[in-house]
């Protein structure tokens, strides 16, 4: 009898382990940029994040960007270079 446990008890670990180990599927449904979208980019120029290591917070709720530019995503073919990226479907005119 704790045989049988022993071996059903190893076959679900085995089996919740291998579920486990399954791999999400990342897709860009509602989060890649569509041609017509408009959005304003804030630039910054380089801040430094603070210490590196175990244990230590960083809090950026504070910080303003530098350079505001609209940007909106176009036809790759309704720009002058769009040829120059034959493999390109979207650019972004800022």
């Amino acid at each position: 009898m704790k045989k049988h446990l022993l071996n059903l008890f190893t076959a679900s670990l085995l089996l919740s382990c291998t579920i486990s180990l399954a791999q999400p599927t990342l897709s860009g449904t509602g989060t890649n940029p569509t041609i017509g979208e408009n959005f304003v980019y804030t630039g910054t120029s380089y801040f430094p994040e603070g210490a590196s290591g175990a244990s230590q917070t960083w809090n950026f709720s504070s910080y303003t960007g530098t350079a505001a530019s609209p940007s909106n995503c176009v036809a790759v073919g309704s720009t002058p270079s769009g040829s120059s990226f034959p493999s390109a479907n979207i650019a972004f005119n800022t």
